[in-house]
């Protein structure tokens, strides 16, 4: 896309030249717009130009489709691209993006460079409590994960009841490490965590759970039992 003075042109995709006109709420002249990609190269060229009805620049040195900016960002302009990465780049490559811009015949003006670097692999988890044989029947369970990359961006945790069957959601697209669960005397309940990092990376469900925690409460007052001593006659 290319943006100036509150006007945004959006390029079709698919494109390696285009070019359009456009105009501004604060200049009478129309606005030339082209765009062209070098596929060897990756080098990307715009050109942002007032003309007048002869087709060249007007002679007004205070008209223009960019004004000096304000507080309503009428001077303001950028331009905006995606693009995918070549095939068969390891995971950690570098990919570096600079530009030039020229207002008329000024000295080029040269941005800072921005650094991509690719993230191909997909986080890895463990989770814990804090004893894997509880006197509880309330536990925390306590979730991690390392990412090779951009960062863990959620995860979502899964639990079913004893050691076979469906798996159910428990903590979903969540940020937070651990969660407190309730479970019933005697019962095993299983866990696993699955996370997902900043670029869409999101690890397979591991084959086996990754926590068993069995709650053996040797002291339960439902269950407890008072024994009276006898009285002899």
């Amino acid at each position: 896309s290319v943006d100036f003075n509150h006007v945004s042109i959006i390029v079709p995709s698919g494109l390696n030249s285009y070019a359009t006109t456009a105009t501004v709420a604060s200049d009478s002249y129309p606005v030339r717009i082209s765009a062209t990609l070098n596929p060897l190269t990756g080098l990307m060229h715009w050109e942002l130009q007032s003309y007048d009805l002869s087709g060249g620049w007007p002679t007004d040195p205070y008209s223009g489709f960019l004004p000096p900016d304000n507080a309503g960002h009428d001077g303001r302009g950028s331009v905006s691209f995606l693009i995918k990465p070549k095939p068969g780049l390891a995971h950690g490559t570098v990919i570096t993006n600079i530009a030039k811009i020229v207002f008329e015949t000024n000295t080029p003006l040269w941005t800072p460079m921005v650094t991509n670097t690719l993230d191909l692999l997909s986080p890895s988890t463990t989770i814990t409590t804090s004893n894997a044989t509880l006197t509880s029947t309330t536990f925390t369970v306590t979730w991690t994960a390392v990412d090779p990359g951009s960062g863990i961006e959620y995860y979502d945790v899964y639990r079913r009841d004893g050691t076979s069957g469906a798996w159910l959601a428990w903590v979903t697209n969540t940020v937070a490490t651990s969660a407190a669960f309730t479970g019933v005397n005697h019962g095993v309940y299983q866990f696993y965590v699955v996370a997902t990092d900043h670029v869409g990376n999101r690890m397979a469900a591991p084959p086996n759970a990754q926590l068993t925690a069995t709650i053996t409460q040797a002291d339960d007052p439902r269950r407890r039992r008072v024994l009276l001593p006898q009285v002899m006659r």
